[in-house]
């Protein structure tokens, strides 16, 4: 059963191409003939069938070939036979039948081509899309019909494609609720009009990502909207970022705007008899306005009762009087401020006079509550990024963990640190002594380490984890404290896994993608033996019959014609033996890779003007088979390379056996290239990777030395 690769290369074939023509034009005849006789059939639409074949499957070349073919044989076959003394009341007919067919087999060949571009453009169209961060969209008209949605729709919505194909209406339902209304109002009316929106959307593990949504209508011929497309980008990390700006301008502008405290006193019996101008001036309130119990009229309604009981308990016990409370500024705002009193006590330790002192703590309570904020997203970017926080105190022996390192492991918070030997108890037992060894030099004062290792879960469950370490050394230039990071690198770890694996699996696909394709190569050769070949021997010989019995009063121009068949055939059947040569060379199967080397050493030479030499491995033993085509195969390869881009007059191939090695050397005096760039760049066509994988197969290796100007030798090692 033929591969998508081996049908591919078929259909590439020129020698195939025009084959198949010659084919599809004898089983024509063979059929025509055949429904004539019996059925009195109109033949020609077979030969049009056939020449339709041709080019679809070789292109225009092909095509015309099966024309001439064509009309060739329904002229000598189906009209002389038939009317032999109507023959000049059909030329016409012939004649606009021949025009009809080079007609049909242009626009055929037009269409192919037409067909394979609009192909490729799609599938170009199609990796473009889905290779890009952003997501591509397309859908109907009315939105209704999502059309196609790139992958990285699944990455950033969290939803599947394939969900969203049978809810489309999902897709307004994932847009945040405060954003909804907005967001559809924008999408559904100006559909028709290209625009950008941003909104937000809610992931089904409930966070918030910020997407930037370019749409613009496509058009048909006629200008009509038929289609809409777009570009959905995830701007989260910009939006964060934006507020992280805004709130870092913010702060810098309350530390600015810091003021210092307002001073009071007080008499013993709580009455408050003085303000300074700063308290004044931040009330907007007089003296006057102030004195006594009037200054609770400054503080903030729910604050009273609260600051009135703790003044008069400290009045009561005498005791420093602290408490905090909102007051209102000159300009009506209410702002957190910290009320300190100390009483001043004559020699018998009576109380003469409060002293107190109000700051503003307003930029400390934001402060405090920017804090509380840093420190949550501290967490959810820990928690975002898998990385923990750690510290080892090597005086108590104790380690204290992030919120986040207590969720790598798997266990729950607890107050206590943990001790070394908790700790080593969590960790794989194959790589505890790794993880003590690291903790030791550590302790010694080394370099920072950075160290993978496996952890095992309270339910069973085995994690990879990254730790990386740094060291605080005391006053004695001792290390006092280890801390550090860990990272949870499970999915990193089974990714490579999986990219190994895939590696490995690749590797085994192309050798055997390489084993089905010689097999093709070798079952293709057979059939092109065994049925065409024979055939074309066949329809020779009968040719020779039929010249040696034209009675003598046949014309020139009949025998002219049957020399011509016979030539026709007889190249017809050279080129399928070139072709069944190329595929599968005889000879290598039944002599081995030297003589078939230096057979198509000779094919080679004659064909392009480049002289090969093929030396080396006279003996009697044979390898093995696959070890030999793969070796002709490179050595094929690296030949039509040469012819490709060398510039070579002159190659040298060389079959030696060295240790328990087969070496094969293939070098030529061309022009040479950078082997490092291009490998280093990736430029290495597919008939250099196609060489490496079949030495790669047969668990050899592949060498290439050039340089510009010094020609390129390329070695084949593989072990006997």
């Amino acid at each position: 059963m033929s591969t998508t690769d081996s049908l591919r290369w078929l259909k590439q074939s020129v020698f195939l191409n025009y084959g198949v023509a010659v084919l599809a034009v004898i089983i024509a005849l063979f059929i025509a003939r055949l429904i004539q006789v019996q059925y009195e059939f109109e033949p020609f639409v077979l030969f049009i069938l056939a020449m339709m074949f041709s080019t679809w499957y070789g292109g225009v070349k092909p095509g015309l070939l099966s024309v001439a073919l064509s009309l060739l044989a329904f002229h000598f076959y189906l009209l002389i036979p038939h009317y032999p003394l109507g023959l000049e009341k059909e030329m016409p007919r012939l004649l606009f039948a021949g025009l009809t067919s080079v007609l049909i087999v242009l626009l055929g060949a037009a269409q192919r081509d037409a067909t394979e571009a609009l192909r490729e453009s799609e599938l170009h169209l199609r990796q473009i899309a889905e290779n890009i961060r952003e997501v591509f969209w397309m859908a109907t008209r009315d939105l209704d019909v999502p059309l196609y949605v790139s992958p990285a729709y699944d990455s950033i919505w969290g939803r599947s494609v394939e969900s969203l194909r049978q809810q489309p209406r999902a897709f307004f339902d994932a847009i945040h609720p405060e954003d909804r209304e907005h967001a559809a109002a924008i999408i559904m009316g100006q559909r028709e009009q290209e625009i950008d929106i941003e909104y937000r959307i809610v992931r089904p593990d409930g966070t918030l990502r910020w997407i930037r949504d370019h749409r613009f209508p496509v058009r048909d011929a006629s200008g009509t909207v038929c289609r809409i497309a777009g570009v959905a980008e995830d701007i989260t990390e910009r939006k964060l970022a934006e507020l992280a700006l805004k709130q870092a301008d913010d702060h810098l502008r309350l530390v600015l705007d810091t003021t210092p405290g307002q001073i009071h006193t007080g008499r013993p019996d709580g009455y408050l008899d003085y303000f300074n101008q700063r308290w004044l001036k931040y009330v907007g309130l007089s003296l006057e306005d102030l004195q006594g119990w009037a200054w609770t009229a400054a503080i903030h309604p729910q604050d009273v009762e609260e600051i009135v009981k703790k003044w008069r308990e400290c009045l009561a016990s005498g005791e420093l009087f602290e408490n905090e409370s909102r007051v209102r500024r000159a300009d009506g705002e209410y702002r957190w401020m910290l009320h300190r009193k100390v009483p001043l006590r004559d020699e018998h330790g009576i109380i003469v006079k409060w002293y107190g002192l109000s700051t503003d703590i307003e930029d400390r309570k934001q402060a405090e509550e920017a804090l509380r904020k840093s420190e949550s997203r501290l967490r959810e970017a820990e928690q975002l990024a898998n990385i923990g926080y750690w510290e080892r105190d090597l005086v108590a022996d104790r380690i204290t963990w992030s919120d986040e390192t207590y969720r790598i492991w798997g266990c729950p918070r607890q107050d206590r640190g943990l001790s070394q030997r908790e700790l080593e108890e969590t960790i794989h037992p194959d790589d505890r002594q790794l993880q003590r060894q690291v903790l030791t030099e550590a302790a010694k004062g080394s370099q920072r380490y950075d160290v993978e290792y496996r952890i095992v879960r309270p339910d069973g469950e085995i994690r990879f984890v990254n730790v990386r370490d740094d060291i605080e050394y005391g006053d004695a230039g001792r290390p006092i404290r280890i801390f550090g990071t860990v990272q949870d690198i499970t999915e990193r770890k089974r990714a490579e896994h999986a990219l190994r694996e895939a590696a490995s699996q690749l590797e085994a696909l192309s050798r055997r993608l390489v084993e089905l394709q010689e097999s093709e190569r070798k079952e293709l050769a057979r059939e092109l033996h065994d049925r065409i070949g024979q055939n074309l021997t066949a329809l020779n010989i009968n040719l020779k019959i039929l010249a040696t019995a034209l009675p003598p009063q046949a014309s020139d121009e009949l025998r002219v014609r049957l020399v011509d068949s016979e030539a026709l055939v007889e190249s017809t059947a050279a080129a399928i033996r070139n072709v069944m040569s190329e595929l599968r060379p005889p000879m290598l199967d039944d002599q081995g890779l030297e003589p078939a080397l230096d057979w198509y050493a000779k094919q080679f030479s004659e064909r392009t003007g480049i002289a090969v030499g093929v030396r080396g491995l006279v003996s009697a033993e044979r390898l093995a088979p696959e070890m030999e085509i793969a070796l002709f195969r490179v050595a094929q390869e690296a030949l039509n390379n040469v012819v490709k881009h060398a510039r070579a007059s002159q190659v040298e191939i060389v079959l030696e056996r060295s240790g328990s090695d087969y070496v094969m050397t293939v070098e030529d005096d061309g022009v040479g290239f950078e082997a490092a760039e291009i490998f280093a760049t990736r430029q290495a066509g597919l008939g250099m990777v196609t060489m490496r994988e079949r030495t790669q197969a047969l668990g050899g290796k592949l060498e290439v030395q050039a340089g510009r100007g010094d020609g390129t030798r390329l070695t084949v090692r593989v072990p006997a």
